[in-house]
């Protein structure tokens, strides 16, 4: 995704975001092509560490250490209570309390209570204020709603 974890660095430029969106439209299109006519083709592999970040055991360890990320997210007053961050949360990490989000420690880092509140009233710590959100063009907001 271009530029949606705004923790670990700024979000892309507009420009920017359009050109990495591009670029894999092009390479999806190569990627039907390929799946259409049936065509074997040799796996792509990735560098090192795409492969070691990849693994699924990796991934376990690494979930536990990102359990306690969401006690550095905090809410500003700027929150209207509109449930957005709890009902787009993918692991149900988060509830609503007196109109404000509570995390309950199970964050998977998607960053999507951050990036999709209306307000920018979600931050990490002080790292994420002023700082661009981003928003997939290609989907709506309610289309991220958690189905349970």
């Amino acid at each position: 995704m271009p530029g949606n974890n705004i923790v670990y660095y700024k979000s892309d430029t507009e420009d920017k975001q359009n050109e990495k969106i591009s670029m894999f439209e092009k390479r999806l299109n190569k990627i039907i092509s390929v799946i259409n006519k049936k065509i074997s083709t040799p796996i792509e592999k990735g560098s090192f560490s795409q492969c070691f970040f990849g693994t699924k055991i990796l991934y376990r360890l690494l979930i536990r250490s990102f359990s306690s990320y969401d006690k550095q997210l905090l809410v500003n007053s700027d929150c209207t209570g509109c449930s957005i961050c709890e009902r787009v949360c993918p692991v149900a990490n988060i509830s609503m309390k007196d109109n404000k989000p509570v995390w309950h420690h199970r964050c998977e880092q998607c960053v999507a209570c951050l990036n999709l509140c209306p307000r920018q009233a979600i931050q990490y710590r002080k790292i994420t204020v002023g700082k661009k959100r981003y928003r997939n063009p290609f989907i709506k907001i309610n289309e991220l709603y958690r189905k349970d």
